[in-house]
């Protein structure tokens, strides 16, 4: 697996994005985060606000490697996951 980082134009023109579950109940992963639904499962997932419109949103547990082998990651997204794990 590849993971390539690209403008968020060349992010839109994925198949998929790949969404964290977000259970009722738990608490989101990052604040802000919004909801939306997987389109394999039709299970609740979480995204961050600001990603492109266009590719279908898949849960984590339903993504395989035969269906998105390279991932790509906008700055923005890169810059908040490291602000994150920095913190911790």
């Amino acid at each position: 697996m590849a993971i390539s980082i690209v403008s968020q134009d060349e992010a839109g023109e994925a198949d998929f994005i790949i969404c964290m579950l977000a259970p009722v109940g738990r608490p989101l992963l990052m604040a802000g985060n919004v909801f939306g639904l997987c389109k394999q499962c039709d299970r609740r997932v979480q995204h961050r606000p600001h990603i492109p419109v266009g590719p279908k949103l898949l849960c984590n547990e339903c993504h395989r490697p035969d269906i998105a082998d390279d991932v790509v990651i906008t700055p923005a997204t890169l810059a908040e996951v490291l602000r994150r794990v920095r913190s911790h």
